[in-house]
């Protein structure tokens, strides 16, 4: 999975140890600048995943980074979050600065977490950019990948129809849904077998192991992930009462108390009784014909 980059705009490089180091632990990678100057430089660059901007800095304040990235076109949907040690600067940060989420430097960082978490789904709807288990989806190529490997490059309806279906996720979506989605139309005949036509497209795109999650039921469609195998569970061992008694051959048996030759003993033992109890003449024999 692709591993997202959080920059980090602030002059206080103890704070920045204290986030690099907790955002590192959250699985992002971290860059830092000490400037508003730098820090724009470093989005132009980097292109980060999402911007954490201190509002005081010492060339600038950080509202004229937020507006100089608000103003490039490639740039102007990162998402921003401004952190401060004044918590009343949070409502001109919102409405003036156009930043995204404020930051009070003295909450609990998991707030922050979150905070990044939200940001960076809403980005990856409106992008596109979705996943579900080992399936990614990137909007800006129209690619699939599963896992690290490049699964296809849909066109741009197949991959709209996918994204939906991923977005979705473990529900189905209706016909209604689907065409409004694809044509901004309500589901006429010829619309509802246009997406048909589609999702067989989609699935051949996808291959057979990935095409078969497309699914379709009545009036509705859906993506379903493979299951996740449990981990096979450690075997414990079979108490010695539990275990089953041993076996030699078809037939044979053992007992708690005799041992096998003392079995055999005892059976011809009673063997012999029963035939001198019925008058059978002839040599003991345990194979013998009168044997029962």
């Amino acid at each position: 999975m692709h591993q997202r980059t959080i920059l980090l705009i602030d002059d206080d490089k103890g704070w920045v140890g204290v986030m690099t180091r907790f955002l590192r632990q959250c699985g992002y990678r971290v860059l830092s600048a000490g400037t508003c100057a730098a820090g724009i430089k470093a989005v132009e660059e980097f292109h980060p995943d999402c911007v954490l901007l201190d509002f005081e800095l010492p060339d600038k304040e950080g509202c004229e980074a937020a507006l100089a990235i608000r103003k490039d076109a490639q740039l102007r949907k990162t998402p921003i979050i401004m952190a401060t040690n004044d918590d009343t600067r949070e409502e001109a940060a919102c409405a003036d600065y156009k930043v995204d989420a404020f930051y009070f430097k003295m909450w609990p960082l998991m707030r922050l977490k979150g905070m990044i978490e939200a940001l960076l789904r809403r980005v990856d709807l409106e992008r596109d950019n979705l996943a579900s288990g080992d399936l990614r989806l990137d909007g800006a190529r129209s690619a699939v990948f599963l896992g690290q490997t490049q699964l296809a490059e849909l066109s741009r309806d197949q991959f709209r129809l996918l994204a939906l279906l991923v977005a979705k996720t473990p529900e189905f979506v209706t016909e209604e849904e689907l065409t409004v989605h694809l044509f901004g139309e309500g589901p006429e005949a010829d619309k509802v077998d246009a997406i048909k036509m589609l999702a067989h497209r989609l699935r051949k795109s996808l291959g057979e192991e990935v095409g078969r999650r497309v699914n379709a039921r009545a009036a509705a469609a859906g993506y379903t992930p493979p299951r996740k195998r449990a981990p096979p569970a450690d075997r414990q061992p079979v108490p010695a009462a539990q275990q089953p008694r041993p076996r030699t051959h078809a037939g044979a048996f053992s007992c708690p108390a005799f041992s096998n030759a003392s079995v055999t003993d005892k059976v011809q033992s009673l063997l012999y009784t029963f035939r001198v109890s019925m008058g059978w003449p002839g040599p003991l024999n345990a194979r013998s014909k009168h044997q029962f």
